[in-house]
């Protein structure tokens, strides 16, 4: 079943286009890959499917109770809560709250109350704490971090921080997981734990995922449906195998790099 679509979408800066006149469909429960060359524009098109950026011309709509709703130009925080939510390439973690504390402040539009009650610090307001503090504890516990609840986020290792941005991205009741470059830095066994991890939270959650990733290894293991950018333009959409022998995709991007990944 069809929950997102792209249409025609652009993004201008000054005169540079970053996407120009992109389209495509995401599907519930698909696991989708965007690559494509340094400059391509892979970041920019998340950045407009997220709400961080506007559109210069066309639409991003997505399936809520049936129907298909326009999310184009909304705010990253309305858009958050219709269930997208997404990691950045250089972690956006509060570094100087604990572990935990991340986790907890995704959490608290879920669970609105009055400024009563919060000045107060009773009724609902008590209870809404105890059931966020619960909720936050089993996703560390999911990701395995719980034990480290305490510590602030800057003293988490790279991968563990990683892992910290995925549960607050998760415990957001995200329906959609837009992950951007969620190895970049990684080193080949993190990388491996990293892409275990994602492939469990997939299964585990039904989520539908989108990812953007350099590392081909990753993305041919990991994905069901691959787009291609280059210079902005969508050259190619299809399975890691259509993707591996398009000869627009080998020009451009990928060469035999696939062919020694996918092969195996």
């Amino acid at each position: 079943m069809e929950i997102l679509r792209v249409e025609n979408l652009s993004r201008v800066f000054g005169g540079i286009v970053a996407v120009a006149d992109a389209s495509l469909s995401i599907h519930e429960g698909q696991f989708v890959g965007i690559i494509g060359p340094n400059g391509a524009g892979k970041t920019t098109l998340f950045n407009c499917i997220t709400g961080m950026y506007g559109l210069s011309n066309g639409n991003v709509s997505l399936k809520v109770d049936d129907k298909f709703v326009s999310i184009g130009n909304l705010s990253p925080s309305k858009i958050a809560r219709y269930g997208i939510a997404r990691t950045f390439q250089n972690i956006r973690l509060f570094q100087e709250m604990t572990v935990l504390d991340n986790i907890k402040v995704a959490m608290y539009h879920q669970y609105p109350y009055g400024v009563l009650a919060s000045f107060l610090r009773v009724g609902i307001f008590s209870r809404n704490e105890a059931m966020i503090h619960q909720r936050a504890l089993q996703w560390l516990e999911e990701v395995g971090l719980v034990e480290k609840k305490d510590s602030l986020a800057s003293q988490l290792s790279y991968g563990d921080q990683r892992r910290c941005e995925i549960a607050r991205a998760l415990a957001t009741n995200a329906k959609m997981l837009f992950l951007d470059e969620p190895a970049a830095g990684m080193n080949e066994q993190e990388t491996k734990n990293l892409t275990d991890f994602i492939r469990y939270i997939h299964i585990k959650y039904g989520l539908t995922i989108v990812l953007i990733e350099h590392d081909m290894k990753l993305v041919m293991s990991l994905c069901d449906h691959i787009v291609v950018l280059d210079r902005g333009i969508c050259i190619a959409q299809g399975s890691p195998k259509d993707i591996q022998r398009n000869p627009a995709v080998i020009a451009a991007y990928l060469g035999e790099e696939v062919d020694e990944h996918v092969s195996h």
